[in-house]
């Protein structure tokens, strides 16, 4: 297993720098917003970061995979035991209008599970890790830390859920259940993370979601006591190949099978 909050000082320097650069590029005279294939944004502040965190990763963990959402090649080989994914902005279109928060993601996954988190915001300078047996915590840009908030065990009221790919028939379908009731609009954070931030007590999302997404805000779900997977076993498979899941879930500790199984088929 690695040692998370020795590769997070490590990693530290170059995310403030990655943070302070991408806002310095945000209101620049050579900012460029380029239009993907499938109609989406980017923007060359999001190929720097993603040349940036590849090559200063590389110079740390030299030999490990790292998959970057800009990366030029994605391949993953079937099987491979370490990878790193990251998303070098998440949120691109409120980067663009600086509007809204966004985030760095980085991820470690180890035998296909998430292990390590990292989720930093630059326009705060906060930066969020977490992974296996490291309780997540926000480290602040004075160097003070605090910790966040740990998962509480299923009971039987209700659970507040955020739903992400549903139709309108299967959003009601799950809102008209006794257990579940619609959460709180997610502010400020990956949907994923906003149990840890008091605004849900779960979240499942049925669209294709890249694992640049997902690796991180779901190791440090993970190492707050969430159950987090895209099968009822909580099993991610982040090493099979894929590049994403067309279903993913964060509930609390302890939910039935039964009803994670209700919210979980299509």
């Amino acid at each position: 297993m690695i040692n998370i909050e020795e590769r997070a000082r490590l990693i530290e320097p170059i995310l403030r720098r990655a943070m302070n650069q991408v806002i310095e590029l945000r209101s620049s005279d050579d900012f460029e917003i380029i239009t993907k294939e499938d109609g989406s944004p980017v923007t060359n502040a999001d190929f720097w970061a993603n040349n940036f965190l590849l090559e200063e990763l590389g110079k740390l963990f030299p030999g490990e995979l790292m998959i970057g959402e800009e990366n030029d090649r994605k391949e993953i080989p079937t099987g491979t035991k370490l990878i790193w994914f990251f998303d070098p902005i998440d949120g691109t279109k409120n980067y663009i209008s600086m509007h809204n928060p966004f985030h760095i993601l980085l991820g470690i996954s180890i035998e296909g599970e998430p292990v390590m988190g990292i989720c930093a915001y630059p326009l705060t300078g906060d930066i969020i890790v977490g992974g296996d047996q490291y309780p997540a915590e926000i480290w602040h840009r004075d160097g003070s830390i605090i910790p966040l908030i740990r998962a509480s065990n299923y009971s039987s009221k209700s659970m507040m859920i955020t739903l992400k790919g549903f139709s309108e028939v299967g959003r009601n379908h799950v809102y008209n259940h006794p257990m579940f009731e619609k959460a709180k609009p997610v502010l400020g954070h990956p949907s994923i993370m906003g149990p840890a931030f008091g605004f849900s007590e779960a979240y499942i999302d049925h669209r294709d979601i890249h694992w640049w997404d997902l690796c991180g805000p779901a190791a440090i779900m993970r190492s707050l006591g969430y159950e987090v997977g895209r099968y009822l076993d909580n099993n991610s498979q982040m090493n099979n190949g894929d590049l994403f899941t067309d279903r993913f879930f964060c509930f609390p500790p302890g939910t039935p099978k039964e009803l994670k199984k209700f919210v979980l088929q299509k």
